[in-house]
């Protein structure tokens, strides 16, 4: 018996040393820096959303401020050494995320579209004006605008990072995600965004400014299509790169 276990021991201390031989030898030779395309994509987007701020929106110096933070938040998502498998995981949590923000703001958007006056205290408030004091306060939050910023950046390079390095049967599931999270942030962006910068940025209630709102209504939806399919995207391909995880473990222990 022990015999066998010095056997066995030995046998596992060669597999583990092999293991770290093998590691090192992999975190030596592995490059520091991201893909090329992933750098020049962080690069881009940071200067393109800091310039959109800043002069074209004429945001607060703070809103350029959260969103460069959020570039520099996201950069493990684009780090070589990230595993894919938590890369997902992270996905699954910032989609979450993102749903139940969109929740709470559906919520405000069917008040607008029926525009019921609402009891409050000793008068009544129309639908409209109480969304434009919940949407006035919530825009104007920094840890609101950051958590948004973390959830679009995310999206973006995490989708990004997994599409340049998976392998090819996690590629397909990538290739969807990528023009899933597209497909909802550039409608999010294009219908909704230029609404809720009018609505921030207003100093008093406006009822023109939710004129049309069925168009945010229908941008929102469109998006939790967007972010349903997403999640089954990201819970798919955790599937798929834990089981390949599992078989390079077999072939490794062989």
């Amino acid at each position: 018996f022990i015999c066998s276990s010095g056997v066995v021991s030995k046998q596992a201390l060669c597999v583990m040393s092999h293991g770290l031989h093998r590691s090192d030898h992999k975190a030596v030779s592995q490059p520091l820096l991201p893909e090329l395309q992933l750098v020049f994509a962080w690069v881009a987007s940071l200067l393109a959303f800091s310039t959109w701020s800043y002069f074209w929106i004429a945001g607060k110096a703070e809103d350029t401020v959260i969103l460069i933070a959020a570039h520099f938040l996201t950069l493990p998502i684009v780090d070589r050494r990230a595993n894919p498998v938590v890369v997902g995981a992270t996905g699954c949590v910032v989609l979450g995320m993102a749903i139940g923000f969109q929740l709470v703001d559906l919520c405000f958007d069917l008040l607008i579209i029926a525009d019921q006056p609402l009891h409050v205290g000793t008068r009544f408030v129309s639908g409209r004006e109480a969304a434009w004091l919940y949407y006035h306060t919530m825009l104007n939050s920094r840890h609101v605008n950051l958590g948004l910023a973390i959830f679009l950046f995310v999206c973006q390079f995490g989708s990004l990072a997994g599409f340049i390095r998976s392998s090819e049967n996690a590629l397909r599931w990538w290739r969807r995600l990528v023009i899933t999270m597209f497909a909802g942030n550039g409608g999010y962006l294009v219908a909704v965004v230029p609404r809720y910068i009018d609505v921030r940025f207003s100093p008093t209630f406006d009822r023109s400014f939710f004129d049309g709102w069925s168009a945010v209504l229908a941008a929102r939806l469109w998006l939790f299509l967007c972010l349903g399919c997403g999640t089954l995207c990201v819970s798919s391909l955790l599937l798929v790169l834990t089981r390949e995880e599992q078989q390079a473990v077999k072939r490794h222990l062989q």
